[in-house]
C-alpha cells in the first residue's frame, strides 16, 4: 500500500500514555486481525513520548483502506508525526537498553 495519507495514526504505545512501548499498526486487514488474536489485553495510548496528547487510542481495521488508530470522539489532539517512522526513537531506545543490557552495562 503505498502512498499512505500521512493524517492516519500508525504509531502508539502500548499500557498507558506515558509508556514507551510502541507499536507500529499492521496497515493490512488480516495481518490486523492476527494482532488483535495475540494481543487481547492490550490498550492504545496517543503516548507523550510520541509527542501526543495522552488520550486512548482504538485500532481500525478496513478491507478498502488503510488500518490505522483513532483518537475518541471530541478529542484534542495537535500531535504531528503519525507516520511508521514516528516512533523510531523509541525502538531504538528499547534496542540500546536490551544491548548494553546484554553487556552488563546499567543505565
Amino acid at each position: 500500500m503505498s502512498g499512505l495519507d500521512g493524517r492516519l495514526v500508525q504509531t502508539a504505545v502500548i499500557g498507558g500514555p506515558d509508556s514507551g512501548r510502541a507499536i507500529i499498526l499492521p496497515t493490512d486487514a488480516d495481518e490486523l486481525l492476527r494482532w488483535r488474536r495475540g494481543h487481547r489485553a492490550c490498550t492504545y495510548w496517543c503516548g507523550t513520548q510520541l509527542g501526543g496528547c495522552g488520550n486512548e487510542l482504538s485500532d481500525r481495521l478496513y478491507r478498502d483502506k488503510v488500518c490505522h488508530f483513532a483518537h475518541r470522539p471530541h478529542t484534542s489532539c495537535h500531535r504531528t508525526a503519525t507516520g511508521a517512522n514516528s516512533a523510531d526513537h523509541l525502538f531504538v531506545k528499547d534496542d540500546l537498553a536490551a544491548w548494553t543490557g546484554r553487556l552488563g552495562i546499567k543505565g
